[in-house]
């Protein structure tokens, strides 16, 4: 079955993305597409989906949709516009866009959206800065639902979860400290502000395996590769907890880690300095914890229950 198609033009580059977000929002079963008038090929919407045409202008931006009638000629409705200023900042001028085709589209579709025109993977960073200003929780929903026009359900969760957010990153110690974020990009379903990189888990499932192989190894290498440099010992440490749990994982995830590892060793041995081959030493304590790890493993009740008796 062909996929349905939305075609947005516009006179100007630079926010294409935006667009596309916004767009795909209201209209998630089709493919968007987004040209700049005299750079890109120019597309034409599916039957029953309208062609959306975006002018910017000195002092306005200009938003009209184009359908098609049943005699084949084209018709314009839903045409509206928004002023500008031309020494406007961008990210004012962004979200007058947004406003705009936002408040065109629901229209045309009777669709709302619970975020509003939000389309990014963090939708509590903007009460986190209002929060940090010293705004308090009415001016800062009061903001969100003027500026993004999300829900007042949705304005109230994000402060929320923003507030929660201030309380931990408190406790933090940014000098001595570091986090670690790991991204995993298949989820069952993509969230409507959502525009991180994700995959549908159903279609893409046999790559899993492929991903935390890769994810292993970068952990490996990026851990491993700064203590032997710099010889601090957080790490050491991150490296001896990460190997302790790997080993404890399973059988498969020990035979890869101990590959990995000494794979690292042996090369650090041969190819660094002096020091650096001293703090490669080290790194056998990390196998020892992989191996008390398996040993831990290998001994728990669940594999002897699984085991059977002869185990």
């Amino acid at each position: 079955m062909e996929q349905k198609l939305v075609a947005v033009t516009v006179n100007k580059a630079g926010f294409e993305y935006d667009i596309h977000s916004l767009v795909k929002a209201f209209y998630p079963e089709c493919d968007v597409k987004v040209s700049v008038e005299g750079q890109d090929v120019f597309y034409s919407s599916s039957e029953d989906y309208p062609d959306l045409s975006i002018s910017f202008q000195e002092d306005k931006i200009l938003l009209t949709l184009v359908g098609v009638k049943e005699s084949g000629s084209e018709s314009s409705f839903g045409g509206k516009k928004v002023e500008i200023l031309p020494d406007m900042e961008r990210s004012e001028v962004k979200n007058r866009l947004k406003q705009l085709i936002y408040v065109t589209l629901s229209e045309h579709t009777g669709r709302l959206l619970p975020w509003g025109t939000l389309t990014g993977i963090r939708p509590t960073k903007i009460p986190m800065t209002l929060l940090e200003q010293g705004k308090d929780e009415k001016e800062i929903l009061s903001y969100m639902k003027e500026t993004y026009l999300v829900s007042e359900e949705k304005g109230l969760l994000s402060i929320d979860i923003a507030k929660r957010e201030r309380e931990l990153l408190s406790t933090l110690h940014y000098r001595d400290g570091y986090s670690l974020y790991i991204g995993i990009p298949f989820c069952p379903t993509t969230c409507l502000y959502c525009s991180f990189t994700s995959y549908p888990i159903v279609s893409w499932k046999k790559r899993i395996d492929d991903y935390l192989t890769a994810l292993e190894k970068e952990i490996d290498f990026v851990w491993l590769d700064k203590f032997v440099h710099t010889g601090k010992w957080r790490y050491f440490l991150f490296s001896s907890l990460f190997y302790a749990y790997l080993g404890g994982a399973g059988y498969i995830p020990i035979v890869f880690a101990f590959e990995v590892m000494l794979m690292f060793i042996v090369f650090g041995l041969w190819k660094r300095e002096r020091i650096e081959k001293i703090r490669t030493l080290f790194l056998l304590i990390p196998v020892a914890f992989l191996v008390i790890g398996f040993a831990f493993s290998a001994l728990s009740p669940g594999n002897a229950v699984r085991g059977g008796e002869s185990y």
